[in-house]
């Protein structure tokens, strides 16, 4: 019995909203959650869609995995503030399928640094579905998505002869505990 009410009492976390706020820029990222529950069985998983809104090609650069890369919830508010601040890292099993990423675990791992670059076409859309894994949440709160290891989601470029700039939308994610046992 004891293993089982210990199994009870753990917490568990659902994200309670999800939304992005975009500076102008020729890409619109959007975030939908498909599944709201980060419980024991299961993580909770939401999807992200990078629309071009251009008029023209954009080309998109990440490291890792195209067209987002590595991704993880951070506490910090200000992706410049080097202070310490829950993190976790957001899951994507294609992660496992990267020849650009290695992986042992969800906590361990490692990515080359070689830029992957593809163009979005005008209007063109893509998704990625990331998954949230109720034991790698420290605390409930608001969350931020940022790169796993630099702040932009990625960096992108007009055109051939123009520089690549950072994609910094503001991604918020809200995590709320929920408790598995009845109160009294």
């Amino acid at each position: 019995m004891v293993g089982l009410a210990g199994c009870l009492g753990a917490t568990q976390y659902t994200v309670a909203d999800a939304r992005v706020t975009s500076d102008p820029s020729p890409l619109q990222l959007d975030v939908e959650i498909l599944d709201s529950e980060a419980i024991i069985q299961s993580p909770a998983r939401l999807r992200f869609t990078l629309t071009n809104t251009a008029e023209r090609p954009i080309r998109v650069r990440n490291t890792g995995l195209w067209p987002l890369g590595m991704l993880e919830l951070s506490t910090v508010t200000d992706p410049a503030d080097e202070s310490s601040g829950s993190e976790t890292i957001l899951w994507n099993e294609e992660y496992r399928k990267s020849s650009k990423i290695t992986v042992q675990s969800r906590s361990s791992y490692s990515v080359s640094q070689d830029p992957l670059t593809q163009p979005l076409d005008s209007g063109q859309a893509v998704t990625a579905t990331y998954e949230i894994h109720g034991d790698d949440i420290v605390r409930a709160s608001t969350y931020y998505v940022y790169g796993e290891f630099d702040a932009p989601i990625l960096t992108y470029a007009a055109d051939t002869n123009s520089n690549f700039e950072a994609y910094l939308p503001r991604v918020e994610v809200a995590i709320q505990s929920k408790g598995l046992l009845p109160s009294f």
